[in-house]
């Protein structure tokens, strides 16, 4: 795949183009899909209209005030929009490798960290006891790694930004807690798992990959949440 590929694969994905000057404007043009293929990677028509469904639904919840901290879809789009602009998909990329092969020790140690929570955590669910909850401190420290690394101009995916949002939102409190089990904390396996898989994937192309070259684009996808 070319970089000029490449980079049509990710306008297809935004579905959207806006001005990235200025956030506060919610200036949005949106473009059109092909449905008519699929993707190499194997993303599906009925895929490439859910994630436009999702840009749109992201666009739609954009930040009323330029005070405010910018929304994770916000930061994603506005990241996407200048890749898209600048025409530096690949120089980014390896960029983004360089700075996560630098922190491959923190990474390993976490990875660690995650595998060794996840049998007690799981089980705790199960059997109803607040300890499931002690899932969320690794999650946490996780997903600070992961916006430290990205930094900017690499803010995590707002999808998985989400995920760790439900999944971290809620403290035990004994009464309200017993009383919404499935509600407070299937969300907390959910951040775990998707932190447990990217902080996994971050370790394995760190150790494999030198440079992100298009026949490796497919792999690196997999290992990043930016």
């Amino acid at each position: 795949m070319t970089l000029e590929e490449i980079e049509n694969v990710d306008k297809q994905l935004l579905a959207t183009r806006y001005d990235a000057n200025s956030l506060s404007e919610d200036y949005f043009q949106i473009t059109e899909l092909n449905l008519e293929e699929t993707l190499s990677d194997g993303q599906t028509p009925l895929w490439q209209a859910t994630a436009r469904q999702r840009i749109l639904g992201g666009c739609m919840a954009m930040s009323e005030s330029s005070q405010k901290e910018p929304a994770p879809e916000d930061r994603y789009l506005k990241k996407m929009a200048g890749i898209i602009k600048t025409g530096t998909h690949r120089e980014r990329m390896d960029a983004l490798l360089v700075r996560i092969t630098a922190r491959l020790p923190e990474l390993e140690e976490l990875a660690r960290t995650l595998e060794k929570a996840e049998e007690d955590g799981v089980y705790r669910f199960y059997h109803g006891s607040y300890k499931v909850f002690y899932l969320q401190d690794p999650v946490k420290r996780a997903f600070a790694l992961i916006k430290e690394i990205g930094g900017e101009a690499d803010p995590p995916h707002f999808g998985y930004a989400r995920i760790v949002e439900a999944g971290t939102a809620h403290d035990f409190q004994e009464e309200r807690t017993n009383a919404n089990w499935d509600v407070e904390t299937k969300p907390i396996l959910e951040a775990f798992w998707h932190t447990k898989y990217f902080i996994k994937m971050m370790v394995k192309y760190a150790k494999e990959l030198k440079t992100v070259r298009c026949r490796s684009i497919t792999a690196w996808r997999r290992s990043s949440t930016f």
